[in-house]
């Protein structure tokens, strides 16, 4: 019973965990990478052909590293997963958390500069402009999730 639950948690885990580093995500590619988010939101900025540029060639020279680095991840989820549903020693079992965390904090680090790089690359007006377009896109976020516990509410009081 023990191990039937801890490999449920580790398996939300692992899920929950995917999920909040962005994997699976698809998006159409274009001259500033991904069509993500953050590529969708840099289009709105009017980047001039030099920042267009210096942007597309870190996130070409940054790409076999990040690459890397998620295949690294999943392959110690996937020990990880293994270890818990073979009864491993708890030794082994925190030597593997370990490792997990260590590739977690690489892949924040790397965010993070990714970060720094794009905060070098635009203009204070067009960093002022992306953060009142993530302020905006947060607030949809937030209305759209309110609407769905509206519905919700409403559909549990008519059953």
């Amino acid at each position: 019973m023990k191990n039937l639950i801890g490999t449920l948690l580790l398996v939300f885990l692992l899920s929950a965990d995917a999920s909040a580093f962005g994997f699976g995500k698809k998006g159409r590619s274009d001259e500033l990478g991904r069509g993500g988010k953050m590529g969708k939101l840099l289009k709105q900025l009017d980047l001039s052909k030099e920042q267009k540029e210096k942007i597309k060639e870190h996130r070409e020279s940054n790409k076999g590293n990040k690459k890397e680095l998620r295949s690294q991840l999943k392959e110690a989820k996937s020990k990880m997963q293994t270890a818990f549903q073979s009864n491993a020693s708890e030794g082994e079992l925190r030597s593997l958390h370990s490792e997990l965390k260590s590739l977690k904090t690489r892949m924040a680090d790397a965010r993070f500069e990714k970060m720094l790089f794009l905060r070098s690359v635009l203009t204070p007006e067009q960093r002022a402009k992306l953060e009142e377009l993530k302020s905006q896109r947060k607030g949809k976020r937030g209305q759209r999730a309110g609407m769905r516990g509206k519905r919700n509410f409403r559909e549990s009081m008519a059953q």
